[in-house]
């Protein structure tokens, strides 16, 4: 419990894209995820709240191609997102059926005394994407 948060909790992760048309397709296609709201921001900028399913969502950002970049280049989206599955092999081998890339085979670790199942893709946008299972 967060003492000094009160009901803390992950409201959305965001995600910075060049394709937004494609980065919303393969979070609802390939991931199962919702598009609860998007729209068009006064400054040209394309958004969509995704629903991840749990009660947090993706931010889809995509800014016009005339929009310039923030000093040092375009800012890696994040360094990953877990999402929390029962079946992370199926969903992982979905995702290598469909062309992207693998970054770490599915396979059982120990974490500190946890034991899950864990298996890591690259999205879209470079982005990468753990699948994760908690296992008795």
């Amino acid at each position: 419990m967060n003492q000094l948060v009160p009901d803390v909790g992950v409201h959305h992760v965001a995600v910075h894209t060049t394709d937004y048309q494609g980065t919303v397709e393969f979070y609802t296609s390939l991931l199962g995820m919702t598009v609860s709201r998007s729209w068009q921001a006064a400054d040209g900028r394309q958004l969509a709240l995704l629903d991840i399913g749990c009660g947090a969502f993706i931010e889809v950002i995509a800014f016009p191609a005339e929009t310039p970049q923030p000093a040092g280049g375009q800012q890696h989206p994040w360094m990953h997102l877990a999402l929390a599955t029962s079946d992370p092999d199926t969903v992982w081998q979905r995702a290598i059926d469909a062309g992207f890339p693998s970054v770490i085979d599915p396979k059982d670790v120990s974490l500190g005394g946890l034991s899950a199942r864990i298996a890591f893709f690259s999205g879209p946008n470079g982005e990468v994407i753990e699948l994760f299972s908690t296992r008795g």
